[in-house]
């Protein structure tokens, strides 16, 4: 027997209800941090009753967003959700920008660089080196970008960042360039020469290096302020002597100053590059 009041009741039941976007994912620990910490949805629920299909909801808008975690995520040929916006172009320059900027995983990284069909001449890092050398490779796959630019900031860790580069393949060495606050170790600024010499002398089995280097250079205008503080030292004597040098040459390539209001003695960044053994050399950044 069929009851013709359906006709009536079944599309209003549904006009008012909130839709929702269902999407498997491998790995749903990964899904929380791309969609909640990236992209910033608001989780609204966690749930891993069953070890096998555990499930991360999230509100979406008028909407929510259901990621579950199955053998079959990533095997569709249609998509599975979108998000409505005003400005498609300005939304997705924002999510990659971001991504890139304050991604922890270099797949997410890599697929928001991937995702942009501009031609990327260069990136900007600023990561540890271990994260730094998967990017890369994993963005050096990419033919168009072979000859792509990968900036780094000293924080990265240079000799490591070269050693693990090394390892994945000497070719991803090419084109990785590092600021630095030091000159190169291997230069011959006076003060670096002096650095090199002490460093045989007192630790012969250690190889220069730029953090090294960095210590040597913080400890020299440490004790010089020790000498300038002389005897009966207290830590606001020394404080004051410390804020008192201005202009003080070691022979590194830039003079040191500090003030009361300036603490950090020296705004000299110097360049460096790798070449295809992995080797730095320095680079006019000028």
């Amino acid at each position: 027997m069929r009851w013709d009041g359906w006709d009536a009741i079944l599309p209003r039941m549904l006009t008012g209800a909130r839709i929702a976007a269902i999407v498997p994912v491998s790995d749903v620990e990964a899904a929380v941090r791309f969609y909640g910490d990236t992209l910033g949805l608001a989780l609204k629920e966690r749930r891993s009753d069953l070890p096998e299909n555990r499930e991360a909801e999230f509100e979406a808008g008028d909407g929510t967003l259901l990621v579950y975690e199955s053998v079959g995520a990533g095997q569709s040929r249609h998509t599975v959700a979108g998000f409505r916006v005003d400005d498609i172009d300005a939304a997705v320059s924002t999510i990659m920008k971001y991504v890139v900027r304050n991604s922890d995983s270099s797949e997410a990284a890599t697929a928001a660089v991937q995702a942009d069909k501009h031609p990327v001449r260069a990136i900007v890092m600023i990561s540890t080196y271990r994260a730094a050398a998967k990017f890369i490779q994993r963005i050096r796959s990419f033919s168009r970008m072979k000859n792509t630019l990968f900036m780094n900031v000293s924080f990265v860790g240079s000799e490591t960042l070269a050693e693990e580069l090394g390892s994945l393949g000497p070719t991803l060495c090419n084109n990785v360039y590092v600021t630095q606050v030091v000159p190169p170790f291997d230069s011959g600024a006076t003060g670096v020469l002096r650095y090199r010499q002490q460093l045989a002398a007192f630790q012969p089995q250690a190889q220069p290096g730029f953090v090294s280097l960095e210590g040597y250079i913080v400890g020299t205008i440490f004790v010089e302020a020790l000498k300038r503080a002389g005897a009966d030292l207290t830590t606001e004597k020394l404080v004051d002597t410390l804020e008192q040098i201005d202009a003080l040459d070691l022979g590194f390539g830039t003079k040191i100053a500090y003030s009361m209001s300036e603490h950090q003695g020296s705004h000299k960044v110097w360049g460096t590059v790798l070449d295809e053994n992995c080797t730095y050399h320095a680079v006019d950044l000028d």
